[in-house]
């Protein structure tokens, strides 16, 4: 019953989410040539991003060093820079069920944190998820925005995770896609670049 609502719960977030950016005016990586031409007709300038769909990949490295759970790597594709991510393995749980609904492989569900460093400036992320342990080593999360500095400042958005760990399960290949929502910034700010 528990995991039911939890699921209904997570599901009406998803759709919120989605609703919401649908209802901003999408500027997406698609912008070409006279980009001020194509802002003019949304209403907007050409130093708000509005509603970016994000997609990417990332490559990381992880680390048992008790009681947390690190990981490296970098992120390619709609962002890009170097990613930290850091859990406490008290956070780390074992999922079974009351019901006779266990997990076909060991699972656990997880909480943590990380940051993505970029040129353009630091996005900090809360994470929430689950890891189906090896060997299929297969998981999914989900991220919301929680800070952003320099061209990050102001912004909030999530992502979803999907990842595969290799037989360590310490080694990553994940697919990242989500949406971040802009504020207003200086010059600097070009909608048709990678944020």
């Amino acid at each position: 019953m528990k995991s039911k609502v939890l699921l209904s719960v997570v599901g009406f977030i998803a759709v919120f989410l989605l609703v919401a950016c649908a209802k901003e005016d999408p500027i997406s990586a698609e912008l070409s040539g006279d980009e001020s031409a194509v802002l003019a007709k949304k209403g907007q300038d050409k130093d708000d991003c509005g509603c970016r769909k994000i997609e990417a990949r990332l490559s990381s490295t992880g680390q048992i060093d008790p009681p947390l759970l690190t990981a490296t790597g970098e992120m390619r594709g709609d962002l890009k820079g170097t990613v930290n991510y850091v859990a406490n393995l008290a956070d780390v749980v074992p999922m079974s069920s009351g019901f006779g609904n266990d997990p076909v492989k060991p699972t656990a569900s997880f909480l943590g944190a990380w940051t993505l460093t970029s040129k353009k400036g630091v996005l900090t992320f809360r994470d929430v998820g689950v890891f189906e342990q090896v060997p299929n080593g297969l998981g999914t999360s989900f991220s919301t925005v929680i800070d952003g500095t320099g061209r990050f400042a102001g912004v909030s958005g999530y992502l979803f995770l999907s990842f595969v760990s290799d037989e360590t399960g310490l080694n990553f290949e994940e697919e990242l896609k989500g949406k971040i929502f802009c504020k207003k910034h200086g010059d600097e700010v070009s909608n048709a670049d990678a944020l």
